[in-house]
């Protein structure tokens, strides 16, 4: 009996998620899907309920709303249909980090259906229950909302200091993202002459594929990927810095020291010029 009603003979799904799929070399800052689905039969087993559709969103965000919960969204429909009992994930976190969410959960509770993660109930018939399972998920906006602002102000910061906001190797510079690949370097200084003196956007993608010249990321070259390179202020010196707050770009300013990393800005702003006018 949960929540003061009796939906032991339906089944209680399990729903679990991450919000990032960490790669094998990366640290893990929270338990993997099959780790929570793991924990999650093991309560339902402890309690003799039965175990119905177990789903999985895999690197999706529960904080931020433009993102799509394919498996969520299929666990809050059946509950609204009344097919599963309830459900079980790990912690709430799991569940939603949006107080709205919650709330559609306890409108759903009215008509018994149980709550559980890997320690607790949440009898949402009760007020009580209510505040516990409200109070969960306020603190786990509030800590989502901090930890966004902290990104944020970090990115900024970088930014003013003149170091990258980025996550994976640029081309033409090492694995610090700062210090300059000098082969790479003139790779790029090569692209940008040829350009200006007239060579087409694909005759220089074949001849860097042709000559076995890969991008960081270890793929062939193609227009969009030359277009991408070619056109990155950071080739000028200068630093990006994207408000998502805002939906702002800023340009706060030169990299420390002063100077383009690939040779002069006047060549680099005509290279820019030519290809925005060639993507008409």
């Amino acid at each position: 009996m949960l929540n003061g009603t009796d939906q032991t003979a339906k089944p209680y799904d399990i729903y679990a998620r991450v919000s990032r799929v960490k790669s094998k070399d990366k640290k893990k800052s929270e338990p993997s899907t099959g780790g929570q689905v793991a924990i999650c039969r093991l309560r339902l087993a402890d309690l003799d309920l039965p175990e119905g559709k177990v789903l999985v969103d895999p690197g999706r965000s529960a904080w931020d709303p433009t993102v799509k919960r394919p498996a969520w969204d299929e666990l809050m429909d059946r509950l609204e249909r009344g097919v599963s009992g309830g459900f079980i994930t790990f912690d709430l976190e799991r569940f939603t980090r949006q107080p709205k969410d919650g709330e559609r959960m306890i409108e759903l509770a009215a008509r018994g259906l149980g709550v559980l993660d890997s320690e607790s109930e949440y009898d949402l018939t009760t007020p009580n229950g209510k505040k516990a399972f409200r109070d969960a998920i306020n603190a786990a906006a509030y800590y989502s909302d901090r930890l966004s602002t902290r990104a944020r102000r970090g990115k900024r910061l970088k930014a003013l200091s003149g170091e990258p906001n980025t996550t994976t190797r640029p081309f033409g510079f090492e694995d610090d993202f700062v210090t300059v690949r000098e082969a790479e370097a003139e790779i790029i200084r090569e692209l940008t002459r040829r350009i200006l003196a007239g060579e087409s956007q694909n005759a220089l993608v074949r001849n860097l594929n042709a000559r076995g010249i890969l991008t960081s990321h270890g793929n062939p070259w193609a227009e969009t990927s030359l277009q991408r390179l070619l056109l990155r202020e950071r080739n000028c010196g200068r630093i990006l810095y994207t408000d998502t707050e805002k939906n702002a770009t800023l340009r706060p300013g030169l990299r420390p020291e002063g100077v383009a990393p690939f040779g002069g800005s006047p060549a680099d702003v005509r290279c820019h010029a030519v290809l925005r006018s060639a993507r008409g």
